[in-house]
């Protein structure tokens, strides 16, 4: 699949949107990440089977100065860069100096607009779903068709693409902070700014592969950046350093396998998480505490008032939203970003408001209904 579907990627013509820069077509997963049994790699794993590994998605995150949305779907208003840049004060006077200042911008051609106004995704989500089924659909039924797989795909085939191992803002703001006189006084200061790298290697153990090719970009600040080909396991840094058997399977390998596994039930949670990424990009602040000592509404006894056949229905509408990945159940929610920011993803692994807290709740919905399930 492809990825990348940001807002400067996705440009209207009129009503037709039209995707441009399409480098990151038809990428791989990490062989790591394939192979890890940990809940984060799960996640990973389920995720890029999703339409969430597109990018286009609303995936806001809680800055300084507020929410910020770099997704085609999502950065649908005026918003405020987390990255400061140089900025000229007192141009054309002979006191001009440069000082950082985050800028502003507002929406690009990655909306829809009628007559001058706006029109989110999220405001039209029953078209939208409407429009994806029908696209979902006519691949789905043209898989079988041997002259579709000999012909139009298999141009895909041998296609140079780009892997991003982490987002390019992450290395700007790696570059900006080591350019600060902290760390340029001294080259073991510069080696410790750029030392962040390592911080995500715990989690995401496939970054190790790639440090040394990382640093070496970043000492002659540049950007990194890694390719490969569509029908190939490996990766390679811009200096051309092979990275073998990097990926489980190939890009063009993991689509085969994906038109193979398109069906209606894996459409209606296409539509799921869709509809929640939507919904969640509209909601706003956390949920309500009470300020008063929680009191028992009931005397115990799980069969009073029909908190019972409350839970039971509770139950039932859990399993029937649950995704197995490796044996393992995963949910689609609104995820908190912080703050007022909230996106639709995968639940965490934590007991408030992630996967341990779902198994609670099915511990004690055994304890009171003797079901297995």
């Amino acid at each position: 699949g492809g990825s990348d579907i940001h807002h400067e990627n996705l440009i209207y013509r009129g009503p037709d949107p039209v995707l441009v820069d399409l480098e990151t077509l038809l990428t791989g997963l990490p062989k790591e990440v394939v192979d890890s049994p940990s809940y984060e790699a799960l996640v990973t794993e389920a995720r890029h089977r999703t339409v969430l590994a597109t990018g286009f998605l609303p995936s806001p995150v809680q800055m300084e100065k507020g929410k910020f949305d770099l997704s085609a779907g999502g950065a649908v208003m005026d918003q405020t860069s987390p990255l400061q840049g140089m900025k000229l004060d007192g141009v054309a006077r002979d006191d001009v100096r440069a000082e950082a200042a985050f800028a502003t911008f507002a929406p690009l051609g990655n909306v829809a607009r009628l007559d001058g106004v706006v029109h989110p995704v999220s405001e039209h989500a029953d078209d939208f779903c409407v429009g994806f089924s029908e696209a979902y659909r006519l691949f789905a039924n043209a898989r079988s068709d041997p002259s579709f797989s000999a012909g139009p795909l298999a141009a895909f085939k041998s296609i140079h693409t780009r892997w991003v191992a982490r987002g390019t803002l992450r290395y700007a703001d790696m570059l900006r902070r080591a350019r600060h006189p902290t760390h340029m006084r001294d080259a073991i200061d510069l080696e410790m700014a750029f030392a962040a790298l390592w911080l995500e290697v715990r989690e995401l153990p496939h970054l190790a592969r790639l440090i040394p090719s990382e640093l070496r970009d970043l000492w002659q600040g540049d950007i990194p950046f890694f390719v490969t080909h569509a029908d190939s396991r490996d990766l390679r840094d811009p200096r051309g350093e092979l990275i073998p058997d990097f990926f489980a399977k190939s890009g063009f390998q993991l689509m085969q396998s994906r038109l193979a596994g398109l069906s209606e039930g894996d459409l209606g949670h296409q539509l799921a998480v869709i509809r929640t990424s939507l919904r969640a990009s509209t909601l706003q602040g956390g949920p309500l505490q009470s300020r008063e000592p929680l009191r028992p509404k009931t005397d115990g006894n799980y069969l009073v008032s029909g908190y019972r056949d409350a839970a039971v229905a509770i139950g039932e509408d859990l399993l029937a939203a649950a995704v197995v990945q490796d044996g393992i159940p995963l949910w689609i929610a609104p995820n908190s970003a912080g703050g007022d920011a909230y996106f639709g993803g995968y639940t965490p692994p934590t007991l408030y408001d992630g996967a341990a807290g779902i198994g609670l709740f099915f511990g004690e919905l055994y304890k009171a209904t003797a079901d297995q399930r």
